[in-house]
């Protein structure tokens, strides 16, 4: 009685946060498009444009990246609907509600910058735009190290932010394709945006810094603002752009080092979508319900898990089945190596020979340190003894 009214009581608790996840959603984005839509009129006030003009700035900031970044979810979420092959609670795993938080702020972040940067250029267009002329690139961003005044052109910005667009849309086309496209991944997209500036900006410094690297130049002379830089402008744009198209590499790289040097770059555990048919969306969604490892997916109830889940029976008793097996290896590798070999579940071992089969293992696969027959068949013989006594 107790374990069901619990059980009610967390169901009721998540049902209300997702209703408060839809509503902060709204106003976050409300404050952001009334934000993002002041900064632009402000901008197109000071060089006297149209009202026509000004309606289609405000479309391509805060309209046209919204409803790209929503039309690009409906559209994953119906595909993956349509590839299901058995009954499951889709809608509920694709539920609008989970992902608008995180939706929301990425398309905050991106309406702000846009409207900054435009901002920026549209206020030092000033004066220019009588004579033809727009300040794209020429706004000043000034940064103070001391009492050093550091000015960085909007070039670096705008091509910061091209070269993050690209690489976004590449990463989104590949979880579309690879059921992937989970909430966090527009969170993680947000913060790299931030970074992806961030690290163009302290590059182009840093860079310029050593004005023994490349040749120098001075640029955009005659304008109110003079900008002197140490690299020949289309180096700063190159760097600037690679930046921001490859900031989350250059971090993962720096971690996995750091890792390494410090002895934890091995040793992964298993994730859920190591189970055949579970994957990266569903298994966000199964964290979500507390259920976050293969240990747990292997013994919990499977009733408990259809009822929070709403996933069909039989499909949970296939997972629960490899679960089993999987949480005996505690290995990727290994995982991979028994995978190769059509060897998902127990009973799978029931009919081999150790000794073939630990050969096979060893085999299988070109880069791996587990390489040594014993080991597999010690191995085997553990599993064939699990799967011995779950059949007893």
């Amino acid at each position: 009685m107790f374990s069901k009214i619990k059980n009610i009581g967390w169901k009721q608790y998540r049902q209300d946060w997702l209703n408060l996840n839809t509503t902060l959603a709204v106003i976050i984005y409300a404050i952001s498009a009334w934000g993002s839509i002041t900064i632009i009129r402000l901008g197109t006030e000071k060089v006297n444009l149209g009202n026509e003009f000004t309606v289609i700035l405000v479309w391509l900031v805060t309209l046209f990246p919204a409803l790209l970044i929503i039309f690009v979810f409906g559209a994953y979420r119906g595909a993956y609907k349509g590839q299901m092959e058995i009954e499951r609670s889709g809608v509920k795993i694709l539920a609008w509600r989970r992902y608008a938080l995180p939706m929301t702020i990425l398309m905050s972040i991106t309406t702000f910058f846009l409207a900054a940067f435009l901002y920026e250029d549209l206020a030092n267009s000033e004066g220019l735009i009588d004579r033809g002329q727009f300040a794209f690139g020429t706004f000043e961003f000034p940064i103070y190290y001391g009492d050093t005044r550091i000015e960085i052109p909007s070039t670096i910005f705008w091509f910061a932010f091209l070269g993050y667009l690209i690489t976004l849309t590449g990463v989104m086309l590949r979880r579309i394709v690879t059921n992937n496209l989970v909430p966090h991944f527009y969170l993680a997209s947000s913060f790299r945006l931030i970074k992806s500036l961030l690290a163009a900006v302290l590059i182009v410094m840093a860079l310029n810094g050593v004005p023994e690297i490349f040749p120098s130049s001075q640029i955009f002379q005659g304008y109110e603002s003079k900008i002197n830089l140490t690299l020949n402008p289309y180096y700063n744009i190159l760097i600037a752009f690679v930046a921001g198209a490859t900031a989350d590499d250059i971090v993962g790289w720096i971690i996995y080092k750091v890792r390494k040097s410090i002895g934890r770059g091995e040793g992964e555990s298993l994730s859920l979508s190591t189970i055949q048919g579970i994957d990266p969306t569903l298994e966000a969604y199964l964290h979500e319900e507390g259920i976050d490892s293969i240990q747990i997916l292997a013994t919990t109830p499977r009733k408990k898990i259809v009822a929070a889940t709403n996933i069909a029976d039989e499909t949970i008793e296939d997972w629960q089945v490899q679960a089993e097996f999987l949480r005996n290896l505690e290995s990727p590798e290994i995982a991979t190596k028994f995978h190769r070999l059509g060897i998902n579940e127990l009973s799978d071992l029931d009919d081999l020979d150790v000794v073939k089969l630990s050969k096979a293992l060893t085999s299988a696969g070109n880069k791996n340190y587990l390489e040594n027959e014993e080991v597999f068949e010690v191995l085997i013989n553990v599993l064939k003894n699990e799967s011995k006594s779950k059949a007893g």
